[in-house]
This record gives structure tokens, sequence and C-alpha cells, in this order.
């Protein structure tokens, strides 16, 4: 079993936030985009954007197999099913086009707290959209989800991400974070210093 499958597999028997029965709301909307809950009517896109050597070159292992890009898909819906909250797949507001994006709300062995994350398609690079999802990721986080604390890790050479983390006001508290064989800074906030 590779480490991609183990990384599926445990995320796929994380169990919700002790005592709290939690649910999301299924569609939002932010300036520019509708954020909605995994359908599938929207996999084949996201299923691309993960197989995307390019858009992929610092997400976890890189750019998924076919197969994996379905299972990662599934698994986005999946996070809903069991838990009231996971992925959003982020669309163009106006025309309703997936914007290659995800935000993801997570936990995972790296840190016990709730972690979000994200990834654009390349049309989309360098205009704000990055931010804008980083922003709702956080509200939600904080408001929807209740959390303490809210944590990120990105690639090291990952500049436009690590550049949009800290324009939503997370903190690096490390550069030197090893997981899975790479390299990532870890980022975090605290809700005492959310500020919308």
């Amino acid at each position: 079993m590779t480490s991609y499958d183990l990384s599926i597999n445990s995320a796929n028997n994380i169990q919700p936030f002790p005592n709290h029965q939690l649910q999301l709301p299924t569609i939002l909307e932010t300036k520019w985009m509708q954020l909605i809950k995994p359908h599938p009517d929207y996999f084949e896109p996201i299923e691309q954007m993960l197989q995307d050597p390019e858009m992929m070159k610092y997400v976890t292992t890189g750019a998924r197999s076919n197969a994996q890009a379905k299972l990662e898909t599934l698994a986005f819906q999946k996070a809903w099913e069991r838990q009231g909250w996971g992925a959003y797949f982020l669309l163009n507001k106006q025309t309703k086009d997936v914007m290659g994006a995800v935000i993801k709300l997570y936990l995972s062995d790296r840190t016990p707290y709730l972690q979000i994350g994200y990834f654009l398609g390349r049309e989309y690079w360098g205009k704000g959209y990055g931010t804008e999802a980083g922003k709702m990721a956080l509200k939600l986080g904080f408001y929807g989800l209740n959390q303490p604390r809210i944590d990120a890790f990105a690639h090291i050479n990952n500049i436009p991400s690590r550049h949009i983390l800290e324009k939503i006001g997370m903190t690096c508290i490390t550069d030197q974070f090893i997981y899975d064989g790479r390299q990532y800074a870890h980022y975090l906030i605290n809700r005492s210093d959310y500020q919308i």
C-alpha cells in the first residue's frame, strides 16, 4: 500500500469532532464564487485537476493517477455523508463552471487540529480566488465548526500558496515540517486571533 493509499484510508476513518453534531451548509456564496458540497455532476473536472502535474506539483504526493483521482473525489463526497462537512467544490458564480478549486476542511495525522487546503485551476491563479477561498475556509472552520485553532500546510517552495495563508492571517510556525518525505511550512491561526 502506498503512502497515498494510506492517507486516503486514514482520512476515511477519521471520526467527526467528539460530542458535536455539526453540519455545514451545502451551498454558500462569496463575491465571485459559489461553494457547493461535492456532487457527481462536477466530479470529472475535479478529477482532471487532480491529475494535472503542474497544478499538483506541490500538493501532497503530486499528480494522481486516474484511479487515485476518482477515489479522492469520491472521498470528498463520502466525508459529507459521514460527518456533515468536508470539501467544497468552487464554481464561478455567474457561469457555474468548476473553477478548479476545492476548499478542504479535514483532519489528518499531521496535527490534532482542523486543517484547510485548496487548489485552483491554472486559469484562476493570481486573481485573488485563492485568498477568497482561504478566507471562507477559516470562517467555516471557526464559525461553522466552532474550532479553537486551524492549521494549514504548504510545500516550502509553493510561494503563492504560502502568500495566501499569510494574507488570510495565518502564521508560519516552522518551514521544517517533514511529512511523507516532503518538506512543508506549517501555518496556524487561533480563533482569538481571527478577524473577519
